[in-house]
């Protein structure tokens, strides 16, 4: 019996695209993501993922499957309760 195995060639990522008001991780020093590999965005402060996907996942094809997010400024009473609340100590 004769078995032919199939050649695969699975091709690495680039870097996926950069976000205004954010940033991915992890960056790979080498500059190509694996197959398989995760990437999450977050926004900075006083933003929030507003459209596209928080993680994208390096394919075989050495394609990104999801869509680049972009960061949306957060209402401005969002960001001052925010503030305040972060500064109250509770006591038991």
């Amino acid at each position: 019996m004769r078995v032919m195995l199939a050649h695969v060639t699975v091709a690495a990522c680039l870097p996926p695209k950069p976000i205004f008001n954010g940033a991915y991780a992890p960056v790979e020093g080498s500059g190509k993501h694996q197959f398989g590999t995760d990437v999450r965005y977050t926004c900075t402060v006083g933003y929030y993922i507003g459209h596209g996907d928080a993680t994208l996942t390096c394919n075989t094809n050495g394609t990104w499957v999801g869509t680049v997010p972009t960061c949306s400024r957060k209402p401005f009473d969002v960001i001052l309760t925010i503030t305040y609340c972060s500064q109250i100590t509770m006591y038991s």
